[in-house]
């Protein structure tokens, strides 16, 4: 063996040997810090109000409320009391919960909830927008029929949650209107008002018993 082959096979050192690269961990996406990590009472004092003055509403909405063939014990428009009657006192003692601790520290306070999730988020007008579109799907429910209502609460939802696909508007929402539907009038029997839609989808489809 010649000298140069012999420190040729002399340099080959397992230091001098190089391992194969791994490959780079996935980088996580960045978190969203909010630039103002507080939270203004005046805004949660705004939605006790607003429940409180539903809780108004049901209570003056139950006596129209006409009293059924079968006895009730706490009566036909008991159940509307009550609940307008919770939401009142909850939202009162909400607001007052919130005027004492105003006195106290100011109407800003330390967020207690985490970030938004990135690339998704929080609107509290989203929020607010849903409760008028439940609103609007008891206006229109004995005027148009369940399905119709509940077919465009649906497409409202999922614009106001961000889908832009046309596919998705179309198919889950008419998908989603029939299985609840079905489920509820055709196995349970709960009776919805009905609009021509309804009806049509009555004759076509019977009625199953569990």
């Amino acid at each position: 063996m010649s000298p140069d082959a012999s420190q040729a096979g002399s340099e080959l050192t397992p230091s001098s040997m190089e391992s194969p690269e791994e490959p780079p961990e996935p980088e996580l996406p960045p978190t969203v810090e909010d630039p103002d990590p507080t939270v203004d009472r005046r805004i949660d004092m705004a939605v006790a109000a607003a429940g409180s003055a539903i809780g108004v509403l049901l209570i003056v909405s139950s006596r129209d409320i006409r009293q059924g063939s079968v006895s009730d014990p706490i009566g036909s428009d008991g159940l509307a009391i009550v609940l307008g009657a919770w939401l009142i006192v909850g939202g009162l003692l909400l607001i007052g919960r919130r005027l004492l601790a105003w006195r106290r520290s100011g109407n800003q306070v330390p967020s207690d909830g985490a970030g938004d999730e990135f690339g998704l988020p929080a609107s509290p007008l989203r929020s607010f927008v849903m409760w008028a579109a439940g609103f609007g799907w008891v206006f229109l429910l004995p005027r148009v029929g369940f399905m119709v209502s509940s077919l465009l609460l649906s497409v409202f939802g999922l614009v106001a949650m961000g889908v832009r696909s046309w596919v998705k508007l179309g198919v889950v929402p008419v998908v989603f209107t029939i299985v609840l539907w079905v489920l509820f009038n055709r196995v349970f029997g709960v009776q919805y008002p009905a609009g021509p839609v309804d009806l049509f989808f009555a004759d076509l489809i019977p009625r199953m018993s569990l």
